[in-house]
């Protein structure tokens, strides 16, 4: 009776911490007026639920109409719908009220609950449990240190589609921690609507669907077992149904199935190159591994390059993930596990899968042409950037007990939120 007291005591402290953050995070993106503002150049996602609203597809631009398709004397978007019929019941209830930078702070406040209960329930993973401090630590690391901040700050259409693609993502991620077969198919739901939100993520889909597997199972020899192929074929056909649907809004949009929308944008004075090529890979390795960010003393404090940084040089904690990897071969198995065997190999099969995801993207994004310009670092990285928070976090628990390891890594994750607090707004 004294420990439920104890633990009942407890809980709303914790939930002061988040209220907290929750304030700070809409302070910090409304420059302490906690108010929206009016919407950004290219609110889109809202023009197109106003078209939903009205029985149709192509929408009404307002001055700008930068990454706009053009067919048939209609403007049309050239991404998913997810986004847009999303908000389709709150535009209908608020009106024009509901502004895209109040969207922007709305699903950001839904993604730092998420990672919330992601840090809290990190001992799913049979890691154990973490302190208050780290838990508020990391919750901020995850909300305010994430390249999402910098594009709630003026979230034009393109940003849009990485907020909700990352909040989608980050559910599946929290899906992930108790891998049972509800909790699977509900992961696989919200991976494709992460991948009808950002078309790119199809690619990685057969990597996701055999990391699920393997993690329901506990190995990599999913095919030896009948139970597992048939919840895959499950998870196949969800994915595949969502490529048929996309494909079809491409066939309706634009008269070809194949047809992403780019042939009827214009995209001014850029040279013309194919969309995917070898020749992209030296500039993009240049862009996402070896240019830094720069700092000063003056302002502005940061500064990037609009082609995008290296992602070392803001996301510093994507250094722990090497640290620890360094701690393990110089110390062997560190004995951070407080589960069983089978516990022990499904987090190890959970992060190999989502490391190989994250490679294989990062792959795919070398020969692609756009990096995300204009950005503040590398924008299409945040597309599998759950993937690697969630490697970063089980990381930080391999070498919190290591005090010199410790302070490193904290020192990362807290400074991660103070470039993005004073990252430069790219856009208005």
């Amino acid at each position: 009776m004294e420990g439920d007291h104890q633990n009942a005591s407890r809980i709303p402290y914790h939930h002061l911490w988040l209220v907290a953050l929750f304030i700070g995070f809409v302070g910090g993106l409304t420059s302490g007026t906690f108010q929206p503002g009016p919407n950004t150049s290219s609110p889109y996602h809202l023009l197109q639920a106003d078209a939903f609203l009205a029985g149709r597809l192509d929408i009404e631009p307002l001055e700008h109409r930068y990454d706009l398709a053009y067919r048939d004397g209609k403007w049309l978007t050239k991404w998913g719908y997810v986004p847009a019929a999303a908000l389709v019941p709150v535009r209908w209830a608020l009106g024009p009220a509901l502004t895209d930078r109040g969207v922007a702070i709305g699903i950001g406040l839904l993604t730092m609950l998420v990672w919330y209960l992601v840090v809290r329930r990190l001992p799913h993973l049979g890691l154990p449990a973490l302190g208050t401090g780290e838990v508020l630590l990391l919750t901020f690391y995850c909300s305010f240190g994430q390249l999402t901040f910098n594009l709630a700050k003026a979230p034009a259409a393109s940003y849009m589609n990485h907020l909700f693609a990352f909040f989608f993502l980050s559910l599946c991620v929290l899906f992930l921690l108790h891998p049972t077969r509800g909790h699977m198919l509900a992961a696989t739901a919200m991976f494709c609507l992460a991948c009808l939100t950002r078309v790119s993520l199809f690619l990685i889909a057969p990597f996701f669907v055999a990391t699920m597997l393997a993690v329901m199972r506990g190995n990599w020899l999913i095919w030896k077992c009948p139970a597992t192929l048939k919840a895959g074929t499950v998870m196949g056909a969800s994915i595949g149904l969502s490529v048929c649907f996309y494909l079809y809004l491409n066939y309706v949009r634009f008269g070809s199935a194949l047809e992403f929308g780019n042939t009827f944008v214009d995209i001014g004075n850029w040279p013309d190159e194919p969309t995917h090529s070898f020749r992209h890979v030296p500039r993009n390795l240049w862009i996402y591994l070896v240019s830094p960010v720069t700092y000063s003393l003056t302002r502005p404090f940061v500064r990037g390059d609009l082609a995008g940084n290296a992602i070392w040089s803001y996301q510093f904690g994507v250094l722990i993930p090497l640290l620890a990897l360094a701690w393990i071969a110089r110390s062997g198995r560190p004995r951070i596990f407080v589960a069983d065997n089978g516990v022990r190999r499904r987090t190890a099969t959970l992060m190999a899968g989502l490391a190989i995801m994250w490679c294989v993207y990062f792959v795919y994004l070398l020969v692609h042409r756009w990096t995300g310009a204009i950005t503040f670092g590398g924008r299409y990285l945040l597309d599998t950037q759950p993937f690697l928070l969630l490697i970063i976090l089980v990381s930080y628990a391999v070498v919190r007990d290591q005090p010199v390891m410790r302070v490193f890594s904290m020192t990362c994750l807290f400074l991660s939120g103070v470039v993005q607090i004073l990252s430069p707004r790219m856009l208005r």
